[in-house]
């Protein structure tokens, strides 16, 4: 361990050494003085207050003019340069920028402002206040390539996304770079590449995007998968989408409820959820959804975005309204990808249902080839009957009757996740066993929990251990996505057994964080862990489609980590988090020790990001997993590869 502690301190120290000379973090701070003496690199302003928030405003109210006029001095410039090139329609001045000229400039000039440096240049017992506040000019052609890249990363992101038919992380990302891109005074000199060896396949970014968005929105296909309390005042429909004749990972969603359009819907795999309620439930018969792109909750995570878009930035795409078809997609629809859905299929263990959605849940067992046993459904009549009765009362949320079918702990488990969010059913006609050592795992029981202070819907599939002999519901988890369920599943490498162990400790892993389960953390991390965070830090370079930030490495011990933690918990309405595809390697020694490196996409009320997880596993004993290391890393950070066990 200390062999390993020494390695990882010294990767940290020439990690943010290159960081501090990549950054000029190693600068002396120019004096006031020195500042003032240079007007051709800095702009600055100086002003009184009572109190420092006073002064300072007054500040950065005496340079917001500077700036704008220094922005707009090198818009001109770089939009001219396009005119003479021949770029655009020469009497297209300032072309898609020039729409918003003014607004955008004052977008840029509100990020400056806040990043500029501020020095306090009276003294503590002095009657007022007195600030003096200063930027570099370069940080104006700075923060121009910065966005730059940002855009272009974006847009590689977003293409990705799409090719794991993750079409709500595509939609966004590709949404948001429109809004950067727009927003850019090198509007005309940004492209998309499809081919770099050939240029003249290059288009403008600008007319690429919004094209590429509404080729998205044209590709997706929803259909009525289920409908319940037809003619009734409460109807609930069941969705089924898909993209280019592929069940959809993931896609947010609102829909018309007669009235107006709701806030947004989570589909997970396939599946979304449209509940009508009042006279409209009885008379409503053309469901309508428009596909989510903009995710002004989640822009809180980049402050650019979300400055345009409260400033009234945008564009808006009627193809992303779409009317679901009577008929339940299947693959006959799709003869061209016939092949390719039933592959999908048959690796998640999907059948096409029927219109109806059944109370009473459909058992089906995996025809799994390393399970010793299944048993057929009709030699489990306690648990069909469990099954059912919790379905029943997820409906109705008659939660204390279910008490008796589960032990202390799983009961304790469950009545957090009735008020996790408000919960409703959204499907349990295709439930999955298979036996596990003396447990049976029950799984997806489809629900949706929404969040009414951050308009926000998830849809989580619910995990049920069965335990035989004591016939009670002994442990119960938020399930993986198909991807992360069947990338682990597909480690043939390692034991049957210890692949189930593997999901079952990302499970639990996954509910603790949404669950803001404390705890549990605290149980399952080593009291020695290594735990690693990274903070991006965007550079600056002209390599299109090529991210080129750097990661500051953060080690913190268990206690520090779970203290903040345990803070963003407490800040949080909610925390979400989906992994995707994962790499799986076992340790030489020390028994069953297994690291996972696996894509995390991580949601709250404040926050969202993507990243690699690594987690350093200790599986010795399975009812007991103990977490030795644990990194986190940008996704879209290069200067870095992610962990791995080899590193440990």
């Amino acid at each position: 361990m200390k062999k390993v502690l020494r390695n990882v301190l010294l990767l940290l120290f020439l990690t943010i050494a290159t960081n501090m000379t990549l950054w000029g973090q190693d600068e002396d701070q120019p004096t006031p003085k020195e500042v003032m003496a240079q007007p051709n690199l800095y702009i600055w302003g100086e002003a009184k207050g009572l109190t420092y928030q006073i002064a300072k405003a007054h500040a950065l109210q005496a340079i917001a003019s500077q700036i704008s006029v220094q922005i707009e001095s090198i818009v001109i410039s770089i939009q001219n340069q396009h005119t003479q090139q021949g770029n655009g329609h020469p009497n297209q001045k300032h072309t898609v920028f020039s729409d918003s000229f003014g607004s955008y400039i004052k977008s840029y000039s509100n990020i400056l402002i806040s990043n500029a440096t501020d020095i306090v240049l009276s003294k503590p017992d002095a009657p007022e206040v007195n600030i003096f506040v200063f930027i570099k000019k370069s940080d104006i052609t700075k923060l121009f390539e910065e966005r730059k890249q940002k855009i272009y990363s974006y847009v590689k992101l977003a293409l990705e996304a799409e090719d794991r038919i993750q079409i709500a992380d595509a939609t966004r990302l590709l949404y948001w770079a429109l809004l950067l891109t727009k927003s850019h005074p090198d509007v005309l000199g940004m492209y998309y590449k499809p081919n770099p060896d050939k240029p003249k396949d290059s288009l403008l970014l600008v007319t690429w995007l919004p094209e590429k968005l509404n080729q998205i929105f044209n590709a997706i296909k929803a259909s009525v998968n289920g409908i319940e309390g037809e003619n009734t005042n409460v109807k609930t429909i069941t969705m089924f989408c898909v993209y280019k004749g592929k069940p959809v990972t993931n896609l947010d969603f609102k829909y018309h409820d007669g009235n107006t359009f709701t806030e947004s819907n989570g589909c997970k795999d396939g599946f979304g959820h449209l509940e009508f309620v009042g006279s409209q439930a009885k008379f409503i018969n053309k469901y309508i959804i428009e596909v989510e792109y903009e995710f002004k909750s989640l822009a809180r995570a980049d402050k650019e975005v979300e400055i345009l878009q409260n400033e009234g930035h945008g564009q808006a795409f009627p193809k992303s309204r779409i009317t679901l078809g009577n008929a339940s997609l299947n693959p006959t629809h799709y003869p061209h990808e016939k092949s390719k859905l039933k592959k999908y299929q048959d690796e998640a263990h999907y059948k096409p249902h029927s219109t109806e959605r059944n109370l009473e849940p459909t058992l089906v067992y995996k025809d799994e080839s390393q399970v010793k046993s299944i048993q057929s459904v009709n030699q489990h009549p306690i648990l069909n009957a469990t099954m059912t009765q919790i379905v029943q009362a997820i409906n109705t949320k008659n939660w204390q009757s279910l008490k008796p079918l589960f032990s202390a702990e799983a009961w304790e488990q469950f009545n957090k996740m009735a008020i996790y969010g408000n919960v409703t059913l959204v499907k349990s006609d295709s439930l999955t066993f298979e036996n596990f050592d003396d447990k049976i795992i029950v799984r997806p029981l489809k629900l949706k929990f929404s969040f009414p202070n951050s308009n926000k819907k998830f849809v989580e599939d619910l995990v049920l251990n069965y335990d035989t002999l004591t016939k009670k519901i002994d442990n119960i988890n938020f399930g993986l996505n198909q991807i992360a369920l069947k990338s682990i599943e597909n480690q043939s490498l390692w034991s049957w057994h210890d692949r189930q162990v593997l999901i079952q400790t990302m499970e639990s892993y996954k509910t603790a964080y949404c669950l803001k389960n404390i705890d549990f953390l605290k149980s399952v991390f080593d009291d020695n862990a290594i735990i690693i965070v990274g903070k991006k830090i965007t550079a600056t370079n002209q390599n299109d489609y090529k991210n080129h930030s750097k990661v500051v490495l953060n080690r913190y011990d268990k206690k520090t980590y779970l203290k903040n933690l345990e803070r963003a918990f407490q800040t949080n309405e909610f925390i979400n988090i989906e992994f995707e595809k994962s790499t799986v390697r076992k340790g030489g020694k020390n028994g069953n020790i297994y690291g996972i490196q696996i894509k995390q996409n991580y949601h709250s009320s404040h926050y969202a990001d993507q990243g690699h997880l690594f987690l350093m596993l200790d599986l010795n004993d399975p009812k007991k997993p103990i977490i030795h290391v644990r990194t986190w890393q940008p996704v879209d950070d290069l200067s870095i590869p992610p962990y791995s066990l080899g590193d440990f």
